[in-house]
C-alpha cells in the first residue's frame, strides 16, 4: 500500500475509533431487575387505580350527560328549523327549475339571434339591391345620352344628305358642261350657233356659281 492510503486509513481509523468501543455482556442478572421493576410498577399502579377509576367515572358521567345534551340539542333544532328546512328545500328545487328553464331559453335566445342577424343580413342586401334599382330606374342620363345620339346622327344625316344632294348637283352641272363643250367643239368657234345656242363665254358665265366653283365645293 502507498503511504498516502496508509495515512488516509489511519486518519479515518481514528475519527471513528471511540465510536467502535465494545460493549458490556449484558449480567446474567439482567432480568431479576426487571421483574423487580415489574412488581413496583405492578404496586404504583394498584394504588393508583382506584383514584383514576373514580376520576374515569365522573369524566364518563360528565361525557354521557353533555352528549344526551347534546342530542336533545339537536333534536329541538331539528324540530324547529324543520319548516324552515323544508321551505329551503322547495326554494333550491324551484331555483333548480328556474335555471334550467333559464339555460333552455338562453339557447332558444341565442338560436333567434342568429336567425335575425341571417335575416337582417338579407334584408340589408336586398335594400340595396332595391335601391341600386331604383336609381337606376330613375336616373335618365342614359336616356339623354341616348336622345342626344340620336339627335346628333339625325343631323349628320341631314348633312350626309345635303352634301350628297350638292355633289350629284354639282356632277349634273358638270355632266351638261361637259355635253356643252363637246357639241360646241364640234361646231367649231369661228361662226354662230344656229337655234339661238350660247358662245363659249356666255356659257361660262351662266355657270361661274356653278358647284364646280369654290363656293359651292366649300359646302361639302
Amino acid at each position: 500500500q502507498s503511504p498516502e492510503f496508509m495515512a488516509a486509513w489511519r486518519a479515518e481509523l481514528e475519527r471513528v475509533a471511540p465510536r467502535l468501543k465494545r460493549q458490556p455482556a449484558a449480567s446474567t442478572n439482567e432480568w431479576r431487575s426487571h421483574l423487580e421493576q415489574v412488581r413496583t410498577h405492578e404496586k404504583t399502579i394498584l394504588a393508583a387505580l382506584p383514584e383514576c377509576a373514580k376520576q374515569l367515572k365522573t369524566i364518563n358521567a360528565d361525557l354521557s350527560d353533555s352528549l344526551e345534551r347534546i342530542s336533545n340539542k339537536e333534536l329541538f333544532l331539528s324540530n324547529s328549523f324543520e319548516r324552515i328546512a323544508a321551505e329551503y328545500k322547495q326554494v333550491q328545487e324551484k331555483l333548480t327549475s328556474v335555471n334550467e328553464r333559464y339555460e333552455t331559453s338562453n339557447a332558444a335566445v341565442e338560436k333567434l339571434s342568429t336567425e335575425l342577424s341571417a335575416v337582417t343580413e338579407a334584408l340589408e342586401d336586398l335594400k340595396g339591391d332595391m335601391d341600386s334599382r331604383g336609381n337606376s330606374m330613375v336616373d335618365t342620363s342614359p336616356l339623354q345620352k341616348i336622345r342626344k345620339a340620336l339627335t346628333k346622327l339625325k343631323n349628320e344625316i341631314k348633312q350626309m344628305e345635303l352634301r350628297i344632294g350638292v355633289v350629284g348637283h354639282s356632277l349634273l352641272v358638270a355632266s351638261l358642261q361637259t355635253a356643252q363643250d363637246a357639241r360646241l367643239a364640234k361646231a367649231g368657234t369661228k361662226g354662230s350657233v344656229d337655234g339661238g345656242v350660247k358662245s363659249p363665254g356666255a356659257l361660262s358665265d351662266g355657270f361661274e356659281n356653278s358647284p364646280r366653283s369654290p363656293v359651292a365645293f366649300e359646302m361639302f
